[in-house]
């Protein structure tokens, strides 16, 4: 018996009988007995460019994605304020959801908020929260199959867009997850050309005639993307806010991520402007938050290469900001056009634009030497 108790540590008896042997190799080791410590992963700490990155993703103010309703695809579900913007395309208008009994439960709260501060503020923004794109249809016989097929490059920032324009444009390559800094799309659809009380003097030209209704039967239709509201432009931001260089850098960066992005994906915007930048901000001391918008020239095909045999081939929306190796580029048989830097031109431009002025602004003067001067001829 005491040799069973000599052999044996007194601990053991209450250890199940599995663990005798392990703990005699265990202890008949000279080396200390260490207890299990957890493993302290030390990761570096992270930089300023990554924390401002997580706070555009992970805030919900930046990242309008991560709170998900259901919008309606038809026009007489919404409410249409004043206008915003137009142009020879287009036509914006502020939006927000009309209250009906039809309405999901989340759809109707959110309806039912936007009402009952729009009474009691205001801020444009907080009272019509949303966007209304209207496109402009002038072949007003057309199919409405054709409005996806001439129109759907505006659907690029659409995550969804794959479900509505399948089949009529099988090479339009779309985004396949959203991003903070290009501009949120909640939904769209086609649907008959309302009659607006300022549409007459903002845009005749895209409104049917007393002509198109004796030949037309049916009433026409276009394009509406429903979008997310923003303040301002960055072109009446630099025109009407004072800023520094350290909100211009801030927004420069934006505008880079969001071209970082589309080059990811193999898209080619070919129309950024100022117009086409807009911002979102709750006063005019802080930085703003810059998202990219209006697709409708973008180059969406998967590939960064445009053949040029001639005059008719679309290069793009704007030929200010062109960059010189689209801008040079002569038609003709066998000649390329490549898009792939194309956007980052027109981004160093603009950020010449947020820290002074536009940079094609200059006056000529008679002080101005020509090429052929300073060649001697």
């Amino acid at each position: 018996m005491r040799f069973l108790f000599r052999g044996v540590s007194a601990r053991a008896f209450v250890r199940p009988f599995s663990t005798l042997d392990h703990s005699r190799i265990r202890f008949a080791s000279k080396s200390d007995h260490r207890r299990f410590r957890a493993v302290i992963i030390r990761r570096p700490p992270k930089k300023a460019i990554e924390r401002i990155k997580e706070l555009f993703l992970m805030n919900v103010r930046y990242n309008a994605n991560l709170v998900e309703i259901e919008y309606p695809q038809r026009l007489d579900a919404y409410d249409i304020g004043s206008n915003i913007a137009c142009g020879c395309h287009a036509a914006v208008y502020e939006l927000r959801l009309r209250r009906t009994s039809e309405y999901s439960d989340a759809e109707a709260a959110m309806s039912s908020a936007s009402r009952h501060i729009s009474e009691t503020t205001t801020d444009p923004i907080i009272a019509y929260p949303l966007a209304l794109k209207i496109m402009f249809n002038y072949q007003f016989d057309a199919p409405e199959r054709y409005l996806w097929a001439d129109m759907g490059s505006e659907l690029v920032p659409f995550v969804d867009a794959n479900r509505l324009i399948k089949g009529h444009l099988p090479v339009l390559q779309t985004l396949r997850r959203s991003h903070p800094n290009v501009i949120k799309i909640y939904t769209a659809f086609a649907d008959c050309m309302p009659m607006l009380a300022d549409a007459q003097s903002l845009y005749p030209e895209a409104l049917p005639n007393a002509n198109f209704y004796e030949l037309i039967i049916d009433q026409p239709k276009t394009l509406f993307i429903v979008m997310k509201r923003y303040r301002m432009t960055l072109r009446e931001y630099v025109l009407t806010v004072k800023r520094n260089y350290w909100i211009a850098r801030v927004m420069l960066g934006q505008l880079l991520e969001a071209i970082v992005f589309l080059y990811e994906h193999t898209i080619s915007h070919r129309d950024m402007k100022s117009d086409n930048i807009l911002l979102d901000f709750d006063s005019p001391e802080e930085a703003p938050h810059l998202v990219l918008s209006d697709f409708g020239c973008a180059l969406a095909t998967g590939s960064w290469l445009v053949p040029y045999p001639d005059d008719t081939i679309d290069l793009g929306g704007n030929l200010a900001l062109r960059a010189p190796e689209i801008r040079c580029a002569h038609p003709g048989p066998g000649q390329i056009v490549d898009f792939r830097m194309a956007d980052l031109w027109a981004c160093a431009t603009l950020g010449y634009e947020m820290y002074t002025r536009f940079p094609f602004s200059c006056v000529h003067t008679s002080n101005c030497i020509w090429s052929r001067e300073l060649s001697g001829a």
